[in-house]
């Protein structure tokens, strides 16, 4: 019997043995896959953050090449407009130096004769006549007839010192044939300077690399690798050939060193950007606070074995059990309540049934006010939306959402938030719940919108760029039908060559300005827009109004920049500003072509320029 009874109690302890070990197998699983989640999560928020620095550098590129080539064909314009005047030299500096000190992205100016002779720099002392010949950009142009920009390799400046990247357009004669080149330079230390705004850490890189696989500059310098064609390196081989834009893990070539890269290229102008991060620094912080867990677990791991060995297992593995849980729910409120971020636990309506500390620093609201409140209130409509659709999504069993918002303060101040929703699935006989982590990341959205809005406005009038007008008139070209009537009107300050050349281009930029405030006044309807068409053209767009009345509006400009009576001795017989307007319309259900339209306002335009000026023509 008591043998029996000895066998049972031995198959008791062995079963209870074999019940502890499975449930520390268990334990020890789960506790692997958190920490794999852990670092997926970290490495996740890594590369979504050099993928966006990706796109913000590469913009900044595309810009600048774009800046360069509006200088470039002002310095073409004024080239054709003073050709054959004794003056030719001494005005094209002047156009060159007014460029460089507008925009100072730009390093020089130059224009190179067809013998490859500098004729004109925006250099101060910059030698004329110094050869450019063996230049890349001068042998290229010189071969090839397009207008289009290039974009040229590395060099050293030859008008003074440190590395530059070319900007070049070739300039032909009337009759077609050779004239030279214009240049503009960016500097690579304007470059490095630029890159430094973005934190990748000590060991981070950033590359520019042209199309064909041409390394423009990289951070930090190496002189040696300028030039230089990596088109056969991975980022060309294994990920540009498939995607424009990605992350991927690599080992430096260069330095040997692995790092997560974002690579982005531009659609415009070919060029390829890259911002690379030490894995191992970047992952710093996570692997250190992975250790400690680690050996926490390791820690309670052996405890518990001695204390299992020790007594009872049966009963004891109960109580540590229950201490453990209590423990592990501890760590997390206190987790909850110390992180910067707020954490909440939403049924799956929406409703809060936990809030963290956090919500007095983010909201100005205590966590008791929010307790049992939907998070949908207080959002804006459309913010309410895609939280409603996200948490919808949710209940539909989807693991994961994340949703930007804007949410509007007891203060009146409007902040945007990042919301990472996780659904957490349910144990037997409870409902399942969200947990959702919001940041604040107000101060990241006003950065990317003040470099969306640098991108759309014209440096010096203050209102739209040619970039927008050309991308509101491609909206309006790819519908089969105009569901109503469009006018374009095409604006010219009228003698302004005669005004620069008389007040000075001082005067001629304040006379310019003016000019663009009178037609953002004129613009009274949503979606009308005012924009610069490029030297002294403007343009202004009026969706919905007919031919009568757009002449109306065009008077109504023509006659308010009248009014400014500015000065113009070179404007007989009005001797003050004015400007000549060519007006086309295409009516609704027309086939939209806004090519023609900007054609039929540019022949407008010259018969009021032909008429005598300071009219209005359609």
């Amino acid at each position: 019997m008591s043998n029996s009874k000895s066998l049972v109690e031995e198959k008791k302890q062995t079963a209870t043995g074999m019940v502890f070990c499975a449930c520390v197998l268990g334990l020890l699983c789960l506790v692997i896959w958190d920490e794999y989640e852990g670092w997926a999560s970290a490495v996740a928020r890594i590369e979504h953050g050099l993928l966006q620095d990706a796109f913000a550098i590469g913009q900044h590129v595309d810009d600048s090449i774009q800046v360069a080539e509006l200088a470039l064909s002002d310095i073409i314009t004024e080239i054709d407009d003073e050709k054959g005047s004794p003056q030719l030299q001494g005005k094209i500096v002047n156009v060159m130096k007014r460029q460089i000190g507008v925009v100072r992205r730009l390093d020089s100016l130059s224009f190179i004769g067809a013998n490859g002779r500098l004729i004109a720099t925006s250099v101060a002392n910059g030698s004329s006549g110094v050869d450019f010949g063996d230049r890349i950009y001068f042998k290229y142009h010189s071969t090839h007839d397009s207008p289009a920009s290039f974009v040229g390799p590395p060099v050293l400046d030859r008008l003074r010192s440190g590395w530059i990247i070319t900007v070049s357009r070739r300039y032909n004669l009337k009759d077609g044939s050779y004239g030279g080149v214009v240049v503009a330079t960016v500097s690579l230390r304007y470059l490095a300077d630029f890159f430094q705004k973005f934190d990748i850490g000590a060991n981070g890189t950033v590359l520019l690399v042209k199309g064909d696989g041409t390394i423009l500059t990289r951070m930090p310098m190496n002189e040696n690798i300028l030039g230089t064609d990596m088109s056969g390196h991975d980022l060309f081989q294994a990920h540009l050939s498939r995607r424009t834009e990605g992350v991927y893990h690599y080992t430096s070539p260069v330095d040997g060193m692995k790092r997560i890269s974002a690579y982005k290229k531009s659609q415009a102008t070919g060029i390829v950007t890259q911002i690379a991060a030490s894995r191992a620094e970047t992952l710093t912080n996570w692997i250190t606070a992975a250790q400690i867990r680690w050996l926490s677990f390791l820690a309670m791991f052996g405890l518990a074995c001695v204390i299992g060995w020790r007594w009872n297992i049966q009963a004891k593995l109960r109580r540590i059990s229950q201490r453990e849980l209590t423990r592990l729910d501890e760590e997390i409120r206190v987790i909850a309540e110390s992180s910067a971020d707020l954490i909440q636990r939403l049924s799956l309506d929406g409703t809060r049934e936990y809030v963290s500390q956090a919500s007095l620093s983010l909201y100005g609201i205590p966590p008791a006010d929010l307790m049992g409140r939907n998070m949908l209130e207080g959002l804006e409509e459309e913010s309410a939306s895609n939280v409603r659709l996200a948490l919808q999504q949710m209940r539909n069993g989807k693991p994961s959402e994340k949703v930007t918002a804007s949410r509007k303060l007891q203060n009146g101040r409007v902040i945007w938030v990042e919301t990472t929703f996780s659904r957490c699935e349910p144990h037997p006989g409870s409902p399942a719940s969200i947990v959702a982590v919001t940041r604040d990341i107000t101060r990241q959205k006003e950065e990317r919108d003040n470099l969306d809005a640098l991108a759309k406005t014209d440096g010096l009038t203050g209102i739209a760029n040619r970039r927008v007008l050309d991308e509101r008139l491609s909206e309006y070209s790819a519908m089969a039908a105009l569901p109503h009537p469009v006018s374009f009107l095409l604006i010219d300050a009228d003698n302004f060559k005669s005004y620069n050349d008389q007040y000075g281009h001082d005067a001629g930029d304040t006379c310019l300005k003016a000019i663009a405030q009178a037609l953002q006044t004129a613009v009274a309807n949503q979606g009308d827009l005012a924009a610069r068409y490029g030297g002294e053209e403007f343009a202004l767009l009026l969706p919905g109004t007919d031919a009568p009345q757009a002449m109306v509006v065009a008077e109504g400009v023509r006659g308010a920049i009248e009014e400014l009576c500015i000065e113009h001795a070179g404007n007989p017989p009005y001797n003050k500003a004015t400007v000549s307007i060519g007006i086309a319309t295409l009516s609704a259900g027309s086939r939209s072509d806004a090519s023609s339209l900007v054609h039929t306002a540019d022949q407008a335009l010259y018969a009021a320029k032909s008429g005598g000026r300071n009219q209005c023509r359609s």
